[in-house]
């Protein structure tokens, strides 16, 4: 998951961005439809360890 970590933090970074939302409403349903869509060899399992630490990376940066 290393080797896609970057990749996975470029495509789901809209989704993370503080001026987006929808009713004030978190985009996170889209960011891991989308990092599934983009890893479907992934498990349920692997996407949502992927996901937490791209949340991480995007909480951090907003800072």
């Amino acid at each position: 998951m290393r080797a896609i970590f970057n990749d996975a933090c470029r495509i789901t970074a809209p989704f993370f961005d503080a001026e987006n939302s929808w009713g004030n409403a978190s985009l996170t349903m889209y960011a891991r439809q989308t990092v599934r869509e983009a890893y479907p060899q992934l498990t349920q399992q692997d996407v949502a360890i992927l996901l937490s630490s791209v949340q991480r990376f995007h909480a951090g940066n907003a800072k």
